[in-house]
C-alpha cells in the first residue's frame, strides 16, 4: 500500500470513528462505561447498555467500532473497560480536541445544500438557522474557554482590567448571541432593584397605591407610565411588569398568547380592509375594531411570530412545540390560521406535512458583557445582535437575574443607532466578526462608536491570510478550521450578493486591512497570540490610541 493510500485509509477510519465518539458522548455511554466497568471488572454490552438507558444490540456495535479503533479495551468474550486515560479524555470538557469532534455531525447535515452553493448557479450560501445544533456545540466550548479565561487572562492582555476595577466603563459586545453567561455571574450586591408584576388592575392610581406607595414611587405617574406603555393593548388585558431601581420605574408589557393572537387579529382586519373603504365606512370598521370584532383569521406567519415571542417563557425545547402551544391557544379563542381550522394545522405539523424552521440562535451563544456585569458592577455593559430570538432570550435572563447595568438590543451590526457616536470605552467582538456577510461595515460602525482613547478587542481565530503559510506553521492540523470553515462559516458569511466571504481563516492580513479601512490608525493595531490564553483561539487584539485618525 502506498504513503497516500494509507493516508487516505486512515483518513477513511477517522471519519467513522468521530461521529462514533461524539454518539457515545451524547448518550452518555462513556459516563455509563466507566460506571460498570474496569480492568479488574469489564462489563458486557447489556449491563453497559442497561446502565445507559440505551438498547443493547446499539451499544454492542459501538463498543465493537471503538474497541477496534483502539479506545476501548476488550476481552475475548466480549466485556469491555476504558483506561484510566480514556475515561478522563472522553468525559466532560477534559480535551478540547474531543469535544470539538462534536461538530462534525452538525455540520455534514447540510453537505447537499453546501454542494448546491459551490455551483455558479446555485444559493449564495446557507442560513444561520440550518445549524442550530452546530451552535449548541459551540456554545458549550466557548462558555468553558471563557469561564476559565475571560477575566484571568484575556482583559490583562487588551489591558483593560484596571479600567474595569476604576469603573465607569461603558461597554459594549456586537455579536452577543443570548447572554446566557450573565446567569453564571451570580447576584450583583452593588445594585438597588426591586420587581412586581401586576395583575390586572388597570391603572388608576388608587388601585395602584397600594402596590407602588411603599416603594416610593407616585401611582399617578406609574398610571401614567403604564397607560403609555399599553397604548398599542387597548381593550385588550395584558400583564405589566414594573422594575423599580432608585426610584425610577421601567415598564415593560408581558402580553399572553392569546393577548397576542387577539391584538394580530385586530391589527390584521385593520390593514386588510381599511385601505379599500371611503372615509365614511373608515370610521365604522374603525368602531367595530374598537369593539373587538374580527374576520377570525390570521396568517400563518403572524402565528410563527407570536411563538417566537413566547419561546422564551415556553417550556417546549424547539420552535415546533412553541407553535402546537399557540395553535391550540388559537382554537381555544375561535380563529382560523390560513383559513384553517387550528386542529388541522397540528395534524399536518405533527404528521410532517407542515415544517415548522428551526430558529438557529435563540438558545446559544455567550457573551463578554453577561460575563463582567456583576464582575464590574460600576461599569455599564449593552450586547447588541442581530437575532430578535437571541436577543429575547437574553432579556429573559436578564429579567430572572436581576442585572441592572446590563442592556440587551436587536441591532444590525452594520447600521448602529446614530446616537451611539463615541459613546464606549470599549467594544469587543468574540469569534462573531468572519462569519459576518459585511463585516467590513460592521467594522465601520464599531469606530464611529468608539470614544477617543477607547479600545477595540476582537477575538479570532489565528490565521495568516495564506494557505501555504498556514500548513508550513500547523502542518495538518491547518486543515481542521479551515474544514469548519467550509462547512459552516463560509456558507452562512456569503449568504447575499454582496457579501464580502471571509470564512474562518481570513487571518490577519485581511483583518488588519479591513480594520484599517475602517478608519483606525495603522500603528495602533496591535495583534497578541499569547499561548494558553484561550485554548484554540488565538486573539486578535486592536487598540484604537488616544488620538485616533478619523
Amino acid at each position: 500500500m502506498s504513503e497516500l493510500q494509507e493516508k487516505l485509509g486512515s483518513m477513511m477510519m477517522g471519519a467513522l470513528v468521530v461521529p462514533t465518539i461524539t454518539l457515545g458522548r451524547k448518550l452518555g455511554l462513556f459516563d455509563a462505561l466507566g460506571e460498570v466497568a474496569s480492568a479488574a471488572a469489564p462489563a458486557d454490552a447489556k449491563t453497559i447498555a442497561d446502565k445507559a438507558g440505551c438498547k443493547e444490540r446499539y451499544v454492542r456495535e459501538w463498543l465493537a467500532v471503538l474497541s477496534c479503533a483502539g479506545f476501548i479495551e476488550v476481552t475475548q468474550d466480549e466485556k469491555f473497560w476504558l483506561t484510566d486515560e480514556a475515561k478522563h479524555e472522553f468525559t466532560g470538557l477534559n480535551n478540547l480536541l474531543v469535544a470539538e469532534m462534536g461538530y462534525l455531525p452538525t455540520i455534514m447535515k447540510n453537505y447537499y445544500g453546501l454542494a448546491d452553493a459551490f455551483k455558479k448557479d446555485g444559493r449564495y450560501g446557507l442560513e444561520y438557522s440550518q445549524f442550530t445544533e452546530f451552535y449548541e456545540v459551540m456554545d458549550v466550548l466557548t462558555r468553558a474557554m471563557t469561564d476559565a479565561h475571560l477575566v484571568k487572562d484575556y482583559f490583562p492582555l487588551i489591558g483593560t482590567s484596571e479600567k474595569f476595577e476604576a469603573g465607569g466603563l461603558k461597554v459594549l459586545d456586537v455579536g452577543c448571541g443570548s447572554g446566557y453567561d450573565a446567569i453564571k455571574m451570580g447576584e450583583n450586591e452593588n445594585c438597588s432593584l426591586s420587581s412586581l408584576t401586576l395583575p390586572p388592575l388597570g391603572r388608576r392610581p388608587e388601585a395602584l397605591a397600594p402596590k407602588v406607595g411603599p416603594l416610593g414611587l407616585s401611582p399617578k405617574k406609574v398610571g401614567d407610565d403604564i397607560a403609555k406603555a399599553t397604548g398599542d393593548w387597548k381593550g385588550l388585558k395584558v400583564t405589566c411588569k414594573l422594575t423599580i431601581q432608585n426610584r425610577q420605574a421601567k415598564i415593560d408589557v408581558v402580553p399572553s398568547a392569546a393577548s397576542l393572537i387577539i391584538k394580530e387579529l385586530k391589527r390584521g382586519q385593520e390593514w386588510y380592509v381599511m385601505p379599500q373603504l371611503c372615509e365614511a365606512w373608515t370610521r365604522a370598521v374603525a368602531l367595530s375594531l374598537t369593539l373587538g370584532q374580527h374576520n377570525g383569521n390570521i396568517t400563518f406567519d403572524a402565528l410563527l411570530k407570536i411563538a417566537r415571542i413566547m419561546t422564551p417563557r415556553s417550556m417546549a425545547h424547539k420552535l415546533e412545540r412553541t407553535v402546537l402551544e399557540i395553535l391550540r391557544t388559537a382554537q381555544s379563542i375561535g380563529c382560523t390560521v390560513d383559513d384553517m381550522h387550528p386542529h388541522d394545522l397540528v395534524d399536518k405539523i405533527k404528521g410532517g406535512e407542515l415544517k415548522i424552521p428551526v430558529d438557529s440562535r435563540a438558545a446559544v451563544s455567550h457573551s463578554i458583557v453577561s460575563s463582567t456585569t456583576t464582575t464590574y458592577p460600576s461599569c455599564e455593559f449593552h450586547g447588541v445582535d442581530i437575532s430578535e430570538i437571541a436577543i429575547t432570550k437574553a432579556r429573559e435572563n436578564l429579567k430572572e437575574q436581576g442585572l441592572t447595568n446590563l442592556t440587551f438590543h436587536v441591532e444590525d451590526a452594520g447600521k448602529m443607532p446614530v446616537e451611539w457616536t463615541e459613546t464606549f470605552d470599549l467594544i469587543t467582538i468574540f469569534d462573531a466578526c468572519h462569519d459576518q456577510m459585511r463585516p467590513d461595515l460592521s467594522l465601520k460602525e464599531i469606530h464611529r462608536m468608539l470614544k477617543p482613547g477607547g479600545t477595540f478587542a476582537m477575538l479570532e481565530v489565528k490565521g495568516s491570510s495564506n494557505i501555504y503559510t498556514d500548513k508550513a506553521t500547523r502542518g495538518p492540523f491547518a486543515a481542521c478550521p479551515y474544514a469548519i470553515s467550509l462547512f459552516h462559516c463560509l456558507p452562512v458569511g456569503s449568504n447575499r450578493e454582496d457579501a464580502l466571504c471571509l470564512g474562518m481563516k481570513w487571518g490577519e492580513k485581511r483583518a488588519r486591512k479591513l480594520i484599517e479601512e475602517a478608519g483606525f490608525v495603522k500603528d495602533n493595531v496591535q495583534v497578541s497570540s499569547r499561548a494558553g490564553v484561550l485554548p484554540c483561539k488565538p486573539c486578535l487584539s486592536l487598540q484604537e490610541a488616544v488620538n485616533y485618525a478619523a
